[in-house]
């Protein structure tokens, strides 16, 4: 079965590999990467996959953080292109990242699900889907998919600090990480686990976003010439490169969160494109709190009749669905569904 899922998933990659129909990183890129660095036979090969984030990781490899809005992007893919100064080497570990991650989640699911059938339709899904296009760049979730998939394996099996370190590489690499640490939190409310060690474990996730905050912090906020986010009461460097250059909020330690922002009539064909992902989504959890309303609003603690024994271990990703949800049509850059 590993050797089926290995398959289907480099099969998949190699598909939205031969797709690189986005151009627009072609702007500015001179200003962004150099000029010099544009005749290097690795830039001429990774140009079409230069698009989206790439362009400011290419720029970090080139310059390092410099400006305050690179701190919207997280360092753990930067980490490895700094480290070994060859982006070539960072867009193929990306490559092998997003296979790796769909064999780990047909793993996962039939860990969960125990139904091979099940199984092999979830990898399909995830593998051929249209959103795997932006994965063929050096893209943070390609690493992100990996660590978190990876994370929730070994939490399932309970090999929990394993997990949270899993976990902490997925906050590294995109701020959404620290909501895997709830999985922990869920746990020490059935007992799973002792209330101080998911508290640690919690604390581990949380120290990849803690130490971009520290960064920023270090890097802007001297005596000198500190910028307006610096004398907030929490220094958040994150939320305001969101607020200022990218007109999201973002809930985590953010004043004056404004609910709505990104609703304008401009929009309305971004929407458009976003509600089918959106009703699936709503509709989806509607029918899971219908069929079982009582394991949902009593947060595990009652069971309807009938219900299957793996609805346990869906329940907390069913909380995670909502909330990113809710969080996603509220709250940020619709274009990002």
């Amino acid at each position: 079965m590993f050797a089926n899922d290995l398959k289907v998933a480099i099969i998949g990659r190699l598909y939205y590999l031969t797709i690189a129909y986005d151009t627009s990183a072609d702007i500015g890129i001179k200003d962004l990467i150099g000029e010099e660095r544009q005749g290097a036979m690795y830039f001429n090969i990774l140009r079409p996959w230069i698009k989206w984030d790439a362009v400011y990781f290419m720029h970090i490899l080139t310059k390092g953080y410099v400006y305050e809005q690179e701190f919207a992007f997280f360092p753990m893919i930067a980490i490895f292109i700094e480290k070994n100064h060859l982006p070539l080497v960072t867009w193929i570990l990306c490559q092998i990242s997003v296979v790796l991650s769909a064999v780990i989640f047909s793993r996962l699911t039939m860990l969960i699900f125990k139904d091979k059938k099940f199984s092999q339709i979830s990898l399909y899904i995830y593998v051929f889907n249209p959103a795997n296009a932006f994965l063929s760049g050096m893209y943070t979730e390609c690493l992100f998919n990996m660590f978190s998939m990876t994370g929730l394996f070994l939490f399932y099996q309970r090999k929990n600090f394993l997990s949270a370190l899993c976990f902490l590489c997925s906050s590294l690499t995109r701020s959404n990480g620290i909501v895997l640490a709830g999985f922990f939190i869920f746990a020490a409310l059935h007992r799973e686990i002792p209330v101080y060690k998911a508290l640690i474990l919690c604390f581990t996730v949380f120290i990849g976003f803690i130490s971009v905050l520290w960064k920023g912090y270090s890097e802007f906020c001297d005596d000198v010439s500190a910028r307006e986010w610096c004398s907030h009461r929490i220094p958040n460097i994150y939320s305001f490169v969101q607020s200022h250059y990218w007109y999201t909020k973002s809930l985590i330690f953010c004043r004056d969160v404004g609910l709505f922002k990104y609703y304008e009539t401009k929009q309305i064909p971004n929407f458009a494109i976003a509600s089918p992902v959106l009703l699936f989504s709503l509709y989806s959890i509607y029918r899971f709190i219908i069929q079982y309303p009582k394991l949902f609003f009593s947060l595990g603690f009652r069971k309807d009749k009938g219900i299957p024994a793996y609805m346990n271990v869906v329940l907390p990703h069913i909380y995670l669905w909502l909330f990113l949800t809710i969080y996603s049509i509220l709250l940020i850059h619709i274009q990002v569904i």
